[in-house]
């Protein structure tokens, strides 16, 4: 079975990818299953938010990043809503991110094709 495609937005709160990720959605063909960083927030225990934001926001966001390969692995296409920032808090996020990013790219045909 062929990985689903992956599109990553990554940008502030308030930039605009949750807008453009339902224009992309009406757009394509294909269905492409909207990931955010806001919706994983929001599932997140909030006594536990409250407790330790950035260690139950860690654990989210870990999460979701294990969520979108999931996805890919199974032939589903999947738009990531995301937000990386160059904080100590969330140092780590990147480099699972792309290490995800990079398993997916192994296994997938058109990889040359990609970059």
């Amino acid at each position: 079975m062929a990985k689903g495609h992956i599109i990553c937005l990554n940008g502030t709160s308030s930039s605009g990818k949750t807008s453009l990720t339902k224009k992309l959605q009406e757009m394509l063909v294909e269905p492409y299953f909207h990931f955010s960083l806001d919706a994983f927030e929001d599932i997140a225990p909030k006594k536990h938010l409250k407790q330790d934001y950035w260690a139950t926001l860690r654990m989210s966001v870990s999460g979701m990043h294990k969520s979108i390969a999931t996805f890919s692995e199974s032939g589903l296409n999947v738009i990531v809503d995301h937000v990386i920032l160059d904080i100590p808090e969330m140092e780590g996020w990147l480099d699972e991110c792309v290490n995800h990013m990079l398993d997916w790219l192994r296994g997938c045909p058109d990889a040359a094709n990609i970059c």
